[in-house]
């Protein structure tokens, strides 16, 4: 007969007979038991342990097998019930199966093997399998998503590349500073759908003037210069590699006025002939993916991106601040 190795089985009754004679049977089969003399008891081992198959006696004087039907319901599907018992009743018989008993055994058993432990093992592999296709519907679904992320990521970066081949075409033509800050919008909203910006551009004597910006305050409508140099911001403007800020919290220090409130900067920028031109300021209350290496890495290159056609147009046309 075919068995179900190392099958763990709970059995619950207060005839120390029948706990021996399952104790004895289970043990020359190679499955794991372990026994509860009374239904409280017997929950409360359930409750413990994982088992794949209980056995409970429905009369006993503390707790029903019925009732410890119920308790195990309560808490698990996945775990095999079978009830046993001396008087049988259809009525009792029909409330064990509806209240989700896998099997309703009579005693005394004529073949305990045929009788009790075939019934046993049957449901055990039934559990198992269903055990078994959760697991793998989980790692499966698990496996999807992970495809997915990375199709996601795949199509992410494709039209990330798209965009910044698109735009250095379009910059190869700016000849003033409206034009580059009007391609680089359009770069960042729509291609990077970056929410919250600021494109700034180094005026004379270190300081730096808004250009062009997306998801700022209403007081960047007025004319927006920063100081190169003062403040955090203005620090983070005079080098030539990508600073982080964090500006969020009441106290976060260095948040201009016109900047979004609850945020963190990425200040990344655009350097040509080894002089400071201008920066890409991108805004992002997720800090953490933010200053991710992918994300300092796509800011950082936008900005390396419009470094030397800021640089001519600062020199050969005049910019608007929007």
């Amino acid at each position: 007969m075919e068995t179900n190795s190392n099958m763990r089985l709970l059995v619950i009754d207060d005839e120390e007979l029948m706990l021996s004679l399952f104790e004895a049977v289970m043990a020359e089969h190679g499955h794991v038991i372990a026994t509860a003399h009374s239904g409280r008891e017997g929950v409360e081992i359930a409750r413990t342990g994982h088992f794949d198959v209980v056995v409970s006696d429905i009369k006993m004087p503390d707790m029903t097998g019925i009732q410890v039907l119920e308790a195990i319901r309560a808490e698990s599907d996945d775990v095999g019930v079978v009830l046993i018992t001396g008087y049988a009743s259809l009525e009792t018989a029909i409330d064990a199966l509806r209240l989700g008993a896998d099997a309703y055994l009579l005693k005394p058993f004529e073949d305990f093997e045929r009788d009790v432990l075939a019934v046993i093992e049957r449901i055990a592999r039934k559990y198992g399998l269903r055990r078994e296709n959760t697991r793998l519907a989980a790692e499966l679904n698990a496996a999807n998503e992970h495809l997915k992320r990375g199709n996601m990521e795949y199509r992410r970066t494709l039209a990330h590349l798209t965009t910044q081949q698109q735009m250095a075409s379009m910059l190869c033509t700016a000849s003033d500073v409206e034009t580059v800050a009007t391609i680089t919008d359009q770069a960042l909203v729509s291609g990077f759908e970056t929410e919250a910006y600021a494109l700034l551009l180094a005026r004379d004597e270190g300081r730096f003037e808004l250009v062009r910006g997306s998801g700022l305050t209403a007081a960047a409508t007025s004319g927006v210069q920063v100081q190169g140099g003062m403040g955090p911001l203005g620090a983070a403007l005079e080098q030539r590699w990508p600073t982080q800020l964090d500006l969020r919290g009441p106290e976060a220090t260095g948040r201009e006025s016109w900047m979004p409130e609850g945020t963190a900067a990425l200040v990344a920028p655009c350097v040509a002939a080894n002089a400071v031109v201008g920066a890409l300021v991108v805004f992002s209350p997720d800090a953490a993916q933010l200053f991710a290496p992918e994300t300092v890495g796509l800011y950082t290159a936008q900005a390396a991106q419009i470094a030397a056609p800021l640089a001519l147009a600062r020199r050969g046309g005049v910019g608007a601040a929007s």
